[in-house]
């Protein structure tokens, strides 16, 4: 990226029209997760058909190991991201070099500690976290393969987000996509033709996070040499605004978290409520659930630094301009998995089962159509948690993810299968939602207005953003 064109890129997002901007990050941050999600169910298909289900069961064993560090990039990224597109758009390029500095030092030495402990005791490791017997030998292979290369790892995904606080949005979808598409046909590769197990499937993983690695730092080193503001400022390490990052991208951490929470007390209820083919019958409409999840988030994260950056430089005009397009967006693409659910949703679950498992298909079609009524307001609550993120309201952001997540998840599977049975399990995430919406919108409401009280036209002297 020449000077000219980081200077449009700041410039576009002060000016240019909210539907095409949201476009231009939204859609590349939707596409690059939906790959980023299914890289885990790619490398499942493959060590399910190639190797077999015990190296399938060992893989998955030591991949809460490989899923803790990734979710503390995660967290990392997305507040480093908020706080550089804020930093940009107040004209303060100092805080926004801190902000990468500090995201980036703190990543490095906490990978290589992670890396270093999970390296040396990969037995050990494998053990606590339940892997043993027959299984034990392909969870430490899986380990020796992909952990030596965890470090890059995490600073990819810190990348990932850094190259959209600079204005490299599709870029950084290209690289996640090869990156996703190197790991299936080198694991395919090490597999089938060199017999390598589960160590190849790890050693692919970790190639092709490196490969994303190096090409993602390569473009967010040059252009923040080329960005003149950027590169005159030093920027330092700074606790305070460490504990800011890790704050305000807690919410990520939370809904990490809530969806473990969310897996463990489904099945456990739907094992006491509708014995094993309820688990079946779940797991299948979990899948739906998660494709259309990881793009209503990847729109959302993906929108953070658009209002970032507007927040930063006072222009609530095109922050409430942004939260109107990314709503509609969102509750449009809600309704058309809702409307897929309750037409196609039979033929979509057959994909998963074949005509012996027809009472699970009834089953999970039933359930399918109840739980795809979340779909109207998911989008709506997974936005208002990056949209308290991106202006930097890591409490309200903190409280929305924790409610929709984990409080009235609890609450709902608690209570209603007693009161409704099956039924009443299917609607605990709907209910979940709704109850979410109304807290929401409320605490939506008290920003904006209490915002726009506080800036006027007048008041926000509205000119040309500091740019290179």
């Amino acid at each position: 990226m020449n000077t000219n064109q980081a200077v449009n890129a700041e410039k576009l997002l002060a000016t240019g029209k909210m539907g095409p901007l949201i476009a231009r990050y939204a859609i590349p941050g939707a596409v690059g997760l939906v790959f980023f999600s299914l890289q885990s169910i790619i490398d499942g298909i493959i060590v399910g058909n190639f190797i077999g289900a015990d190296a399938l069961a060992s893989v998955s064993l030591v991949m809460p190991a490989y899923t803790m560090l990734t979710a503390i990039a995660l967290i990392v990224g997305i507040g480093s991201q908020a706080q550089m597109s804020i930093g940009m758009g107040e004209g303060d390029y100092f805080k926004t070099k801190s902000a990468l500095k500090t995201g980036m030092f703190f990543i490095i030495g906490f990978a290589t500690v992670f890396c270093i402990f999970i390296n040396a005791f990969p037995s050990e490791v494998a053990r606590f976290l339940g892997s043993d017997g027959v299984l034990l030998d392909g969870s430490v292979n899986y380990i020796r393969g992909v952990m030596p290369f965890m470090i890059a790892n995490a600073c990819f995904y810190f990348f990932d987000y850094v190259l959209k606080a600079l204005g490299h949005p599709r870029f950084s979808m290209i690289v996640m996509i090869s990156s996703v598409l190197m790991n299936t046909v080198l694991s395919i590769l090490f597999v089938t033709q060199f017999d390598m197990g589960t160590f190849g499937v790890g050693l692919a993983t970790g190639l092709s996070m490196l490969t994303g690695c190096i090409l993602s730092g390569a473009v967010a080193w040059k252009q923040l040499r080329r960005h003149t503001n950027l590169k005159q400022k030093k920027g330092s390490f700074s606790w305070r605004l460490l504990w800011r990052i890790f704050y305000n991208g807690s919410s990520e951490g939370v809904s990490e978290i809530a969806m473990g929470v969310t897996l463990f007390l489904f099945n456990l209820t739907l094992m006491r409520f509708a014995g094993k083919e309820g688990v079946a019958a779940f797991s299948v409409i979990n899948y739906i659930i998660f494709i259309g999840t990881s793009i209503l988030l990847g729109i959302s994260d993906g929108t953070i630094p658009v209002v970032s950056y507007n927040y930063g430089a006072k222009l609530w005009d095109r922050i409430r301009e942004a939260l109107k397009v990314v709503f509609r967006a969102n509750f449009l693409i809600g309704l058309v998995f809702l409307v897929l659910l309750w037409t196609c949703g039979e033929y979509i679950i057959s994909l998963f089962l074949d005509s012996s498992s027809q009472k699970v298909i009834d089953m999970a079609v039933q359930g399918s159509r109840i739980m795809g009524f979340s779909f109207l307001m998911n989008g709506f609550n997974i936005f208002s948690a990056s949209f308290f993120t991106a202006i930097d309201n890591a409490k309200w952001s903190l409280m929305i993810a924790s409610l929709r997540g984990l409080v009235f998840i609890i609450t709902g599977i608690t209570i209603l299968p007693g009161l409704l049975g099956v039924t009443g399990i299917w609607l605990t995430i709907p209910i979940a939602e709704f109850l979410t919406i109304l807290i929401g919108s409320s605490l939506l409401r008290k920003v904006v207005n209490k915002s726009s009280r506080q800036y006027t036209q007048t008041d926000l002297n509205i000119k040309e953003p500091l740019c290179v």
